[in-house]
């Protein structure tokens, strides 16, 4: 929780808490109707609380709220709250520079009122009208709702579902602006929504605390073509706490940044008609664990500038972990996220991917501008750690930008696979480490992440793969986050569908191969990965005796495969020395090899697991160059004098039920390694059922 703050001049100090509700009436919130029903007015047939001092009872159980608050008040839960026009908390839009001491135009000080909202309360923008509340700088909103009792802000007519149909939340702040004059005392940026001045020279300014809030049906067209956001942050510091925050449903942006470097945890946002996300003016906060779901949207997911000064400092916030699921109306550009007018931002751990549903066709996750972004890139502008999947086409997974240099080598181009928790259970998801934020500062010049601040995540998306913690859940607007409906999955290229719905691999595997998820996989015989399983002695220069090189291929399984050997064959999966398996399951999606039939209570039904490589072998010569040593299962050869080779990375695998007789009393192990090296990842491993050994090491380390 953030200290509140008093005003930065004068004595006149007014505080509005928001504060959690009594257990006593409060009703049912849990986002309204996303299962919670109506918050504060509902108080299961008991009286309703009395209006607080300071509101007007219009009808039972509700609350009018006036224009102007100019002391501290708490809206209290058991009743619900209703504003019919602009309600203004504090003065402190008012003009500064003008006496240049820190006094208003008009020589008052600038006051510090605290409105705060209790847990569970509803405020109600009056339908058809631009009600909104805007805090002002000085001033602080205390709103801190729970996951049980969200606080949520919408019109007064019943349910969720509309759009533009009141204004939205405003706050204002002391925070630093790009159009703010260089070594200034005082600063007076027109703001958002005719709202009046905000923004100054304290990067750690507090306007209150933002916790478990929706923001729904926002947006009011207050004069032609003019919406409001469904929040505007107006140059708000970083001593700002936003957590847990959902804008469903507004007609023109979701929340927009303007300045300021106020952070961000744990933001969804859904069904907004213009962009989702929006910044300029020289925003530079951290947000971190950002769901964006587009409904038939007109603008972008996220949409980044520095607009405001050509010559003041740049939009470069810091994102981490975000999931957006792009959809837009038809007739609109073929891009999911744009950078224009010389913004920078860095993302990562980040997954975009379309809904079927998108009526323009998409097919390019970022758009950079060549008015001043396209230069940022690489040191301002970074995408690290990305799952692209930007295309509308079954099986395309799009073009990740439309300029060059963004691709630095952890850009995974594989199907989203967002599962009903909405996270990703695509292999690349999950990272063999946690992100380094000293790290990543130190390797971008231009990044200002806030190690402090940011958690050091070791998967890919909004939500964690393993299912711990789905923190969108129960609290957001019902429907609105959930599994995005996507295409059904094919068998990839190089296998082939049969007609059980099952993929056949090939014998021979000599090109890299990803087994997506969706669909599970049929082992007929031996599946043999690369060719390394041949004699590297005979002519004595690495490669095998027809003079070949020995291939490097890689064979990637995505979380929660199946992988079936045909019962009561040979059936077996062979990774040759030189090749990888790349099987990354999750807790909650492991990767299993078992026979086809049903259940995992069977014994020798087909083959194994069978994995060589290059790692020393204590029949192989000493001071050799190359080993050749006959392999386990009839395999061929394996071995080398590398102790570090990989083969590979096998997390959270399952192998069951194997051990099939391939000659009279020779059966093969669950997992056979002969020659691997230390470089090879081997973690949360179970061999089940198995009528040989379960696991065998031949030499390696």
């Amino acid at each position: 929780m953030l200290a509140v703050l008093g005003a930065c001049s004068g004595d006149d100090s007014t505080t509005i808490n928001i504060e959690a509700p009594s257990n006593n009436g409060g009703g049912n919130s849990g986002g309204g109707d996303s299962g919670g029903g109506d918050s504060g007015g509902d108080s299961g047939g008991e009286t309703p609380a009395e209006c607080p001092e300071g509101t007007t009872e219009v009808s039972e159980g509700l609350c009018e709220l006036p224009a102007t608050v100019d002391s501290d008040l708490t809206l209290t839960a058991g009743v619900s709250y209703l504003m019919t026009d602009r309600v203004t908390v504090g003065n402190g839009n008012g003009q500064l520079e003008t006496n240049g001491d820190g006094t208003l135009d008009d020589g008052s000080a600038v006051q510090a009122v605290t409105l705060t909202i209790e847990a569970g309360v509803e405020v109600r923008g009056k339908t058809g009208t631009f009600a909104n509340l805007l805090i002002t700088r000085g001033s602080k909103i205390m709103a801190m709702g729970t996951a049980d009792a969200p606080i949520v802000f919408s019109s007064d007519d019943d349910g969720y579902d509309g759009s533009g149909e009141w204004g939205g939340l405003i706050i204002h702040g002391y925070a630093p602006h790009n159009e703010c004059a260089v070594g200034g005392s005082y600063c007076d940026i027109d703001s958002e929504g005719e709202s009046g001045f905000a923004g100054g020279y304290d990067p750690d300014d507090s306007s209150g605390v933002l916790r478990y809030v929706v923001v729904a049906e926002g947006g009011y067209e207050f004069s032609t073509g003019n919406e409001i956001n469904g929040i505007s942050l107006v140059g708000v510091g970083s001593g700002t706490e936003m957590d847990y925050i959902q804008v469903h449903g507004n007609s023109d942006d979701g929340i927009e940044f303007y300045g300021g470097n106020v952070n961000l945890k744990h933001g969804v946002f859904t069904n907004n008609n213009d962009d989702s996300v929006d910044w300029d003016e020289g925003y530079q906060g951290n947000l971190q664990y950002i769901i964006v779901k587009q409904g038939a949207s007109k603008g972008e997911a996220f949409e980044m500038d520095t607009e405001g000064s050509s010559e003041g400092f740049l939009s470069k916030p810091t994102l981490a972990n975000v999931t957006v699921v792009a959809e837009k109306v038809a007739d609109r550009a073929d891009y999911s996220l744009n950078f224009k007018k010389r913004s920078g931002g860095f993302f990562h751990n980040t997954i975009v991917t379309v809904s079927p549903d998108s009526e323009t066709v998409l097919t390019t996750c970022v758009n950079v501008d060549g008015s001043g972004s396209e230069g940022l890139v690489g040191s301002a502008l970074v995408l690290n750690n990305w799952i692209q999947d930007c295309a509308s086409g079954a099986g395309d997974r799009g073009t990740l930008a439309n300029v060059s240099g963004l691709d630095n080598g952890t850009i995974n181009a594989v199907a989203a696979q967002l599962d009903n928790n909405f996270a990703s259970q695509a292999s690349a998801a999950v990272l063999s480490s946690p992100i380094d934020w000293d790290a990543v500062n130190s390797a971008f010049s231009e990044s200002v992440a806030d190690a402090s601040y940011l958690d050091a995540t070791s998967y890919i998306g909004a939500v964690n793969p393993d299912g711990s913690d789905v923190w969108w859940a129960g609290w957001t607007v019902e429907g609105s986050v959930g599994n995005p409906t996507v295409p059904e999955a094919t068998c990839p290229a190089g296998t082939e569908t049969l007609d059980s719905g099952l993929c056949l691999l090939p014998a021979t595997v000599d090109a890299d191969l990803t087994l997506n998820g969706g669909v599970d996989y049929l082992m007929e015989g031996r599946v043999t990965v690369g060719n390394g399983n041949d004699q590297l002695e005979t002519n004595g220069d690495g490669t095998l005796p027809d003079g070949s090189a020995v291939s490097n291929v890689t064979l990637t399984i995505e979380a929660g495969v199946n992988v079936y050997g045909k019962t009561g064959t040979f059936a077996n999966l062979l990774i040759t020395r030189g090749s990888k398996i790349m099987a990354k399951g999750t807790k909650s999606a492991p990767i299993v090899f078992s026979s086809d039939d049903e259940g995992l209570d069977g014994s020798g039904e087909w083959g194994g697991l069978i994995i060589h490589g290059f790692a020393p072998h204590n029949e192989c010569a000493e001071g050799g160059s190359y080993c050749d040593i006959d392999s386990e299962g009839e395999s061929g050869f394996a071995g080398g004098y590398d102790p570090d080779d990989s083969s590979g990375v096998l997390n959270y695998v399952v192998v069951a039920e194997g051990g099939y007789e391939f000659s009279t009393g020779n059966e093969i192990n669950g997992i056979s390694l002969v020659g691997v090296g230390s470089g090879t990842e081997m973690d949360y491993i179970q061999v089940h059922g198995n009528s040989d050994d379960g696991i065998e090491f031949y030499g390696g380390n």
